[in-house]
């Protein structure tokens, strides 16, 4: 459901996405940050004057849990308020990652105390009545905290009563010997029968008619008048108690024999949101503007696919590449894009990537390249030159090329024999002189960039370079 679906519809339980940071992990150096999502359990206004040092963000959704702790890397996230059926819920998976990261995890009053009481015994906590009542069973449908409420720009006011919350109101009626235990017993069934978007005053008051009790009326408005919002009061006992957590060290739980799963990595590659934007974009939203846009996503589409094709057959066969090839990988990347050390930062930052993502995309370049190499010394003599010929025919290219080539050997060989250079010296004036004809770049070394074009060794690319120099002299006028 998108933003404005939520504004003609009220959302079903707490709406609204996690909006993107307003930069990519600014955040993520204190531990003593707390992020909570919360939505109609609490109002925005009243934590935010009590808990200015908590970061509050919208009720989560699937991936929304993962992209906070990604972008901010807190020392507690808390659960609170979260989306279900009109969005995916937030996984279970994504929580233990976040949980095996050493990050505290806090659940209550909603969507959080559903979550800790499944995931209590790997570590994450439950605070507040809710979750003690879904923690020991008494409470088991998700439904009991579902309600009906506005959207983020009217704060997520509830227009609904959750049955927990109903529950709690009259066992204060009870307590307080307001009503006694058949009139709780009738009120609660009236309650229960209500869908959770019709859980009203007037709707209490016509289903207590319908059991005949005489003072339905006055019954509806004592509950209103007297109305408990448990979830309230949770939400701010979790936030008190994480704040009282961020220092303490995480308590010992158990492991699960899981964590990460094929349909864990699909979820992060799906639902999480591109931490660069300032509008909530999730990377499948991403992937998929791109492909109705861009004008050569086929050829993106199929050059990732055949990326992806090398690297399960390297996995298949247990290919792992060496800590030099990986240090000459890194040194090509930073090369190719004209990166240092002191600036690749930014390139991590603007490609939604942090370092543990970036030493394994470099990781799978060099495995990929040394995939290639194989490739090309299986074939020996012939390299790469079919591939590419073949590549040329299939994207159409063959023949413009053909004639391009063909126009630049007749005039080298209208071209004396040019010498051999004689230095390193003269070896890179000769590369600087193609460069500035053609823009083309050796990356890293010249041995290296023989082996990744196809040349037999760097003697045959100096030869090309020579080959190339005397077209361009037999070229000029």
């Amino acid at each position: 459901m998108t933003s404005s679906d939520r504004r003609r519809t009220p959302p079903i339980d707490e709406a609204g996405p996690l909006s993107g940071p307003q930069t990519h992990r600014e955040h993520s150096t204190s531990s003593d940050l707390i992020v909570a999502f919360v939505g109609p359990s609490a109002h925005r206004d009243e934590l935010e004057e009590r808990f200015p040092d908590v970061m509050l963000l919208p009720p989560v959704r699937q991936g929304d849990a993962i992209s906070a702790w990604t972008s901010y890397r807190p020392g507690v996230l808390v659960i609170i308020d979260g989306e279900f059926g009109q969005s995916l819920s937030v996984w279970h998976k994504e929580l233990l990652l976040i949980l095996d990261s050493g990050c505290q995890v806090v659940g209550a009053a909603s969507m959080g105390a559903l979550r800790a009481a499944e995931l209590e015994r790997f570590g994450m906590i439950g605070v507040g009545e809710v979750f003690l009542h879904y923690s020991g069973g008494f409470l088991t449908d998700d439904a009991d905290v579902a309600l009906l409420h506005t959207d983020a720009d009217d704060g997520w006011r509830p227009l609904t009563w959750p049955m927990v919350n109903c529950r709690a109101t009259l066992r204060a009626l009870r307590t307080s010997g307001l009503i006694d235990g058949t009139v709780a017993a009738k009120c609660t069934e009236s309650l229960a029968g209500l869908h959770f978007s019709r859980r009203v005053r007037p709707e209490l008051e016509r289903s207590l008619l319908e059991q005949g009790v005489a003072e339905a009326a006055e019954l509806s408005r004592l509950f209103e008048d007297s109305y408990v919002d448990q979830k309230r009061l949770d939400a701010l006992a979790a936030l008190e108690y994480a704040r009282a957590l961020r220092h303490d060290q995480r308590r010992q739980s158990e492991r699960p024999l899981h964590l990460s799963t094929r349909l864990t990595e699909a979820m992060r590659d799906s639902d999480m949101l591109v931490a660069t934007t300032d509008v909530p974009l999730r990377r499948y939203q991403l992937v998929n503007d791109i492909a109705l846009h861009e004008q050569d996503f086929d050829a993106i589409s199929q050059r990732s696919l055949d990326r992806l094709l090398v690297l399960e057959f390297a996995a298949e066969i247990g290919l792992q590449p060496t800590e030099a090839e990986c240090r000459s990988e890194r040194e090509r990347f930073l090369a190719a894009r004209q990166l240092t050390e002191e600036s690749v930062g930014q390139w991590l930052i603007d490609n939604d990537l942090d370092a543990d993502e970036f030493r394994q995309l470099l990781l799978e370049e060099a495995t990929r390249r040394r995939m290639q190499r194989w490739a090309l010394d299986a074939r020996h003599y012939g390299r790469n030159r079919r591939a590419v010929l073949d590549q040329l025919r299939l994207e159409g290219r063959y023949r413009e090329l053909v004639q391009r080539a063909a126009q630049r050997r007749a005039a080298a060989d209208s071209q004396p024999t040019l010498p051999w250079p004689q230095s390193d010296a003269e070896v890179h004036e000769l590369i600087r002189r193609h460069r500035e004809a053609t823009g083309w770049q050796v990356q890293t070394s010249l041995g290296i960039t023989s082996e990744d074009h196809g040349f037999e060794n760097v003697a045959g690319l100096i030869l090309a370079l020579l080959d190339a120099e005397a077209s361009r002299r037999g070229a000029q006028p």
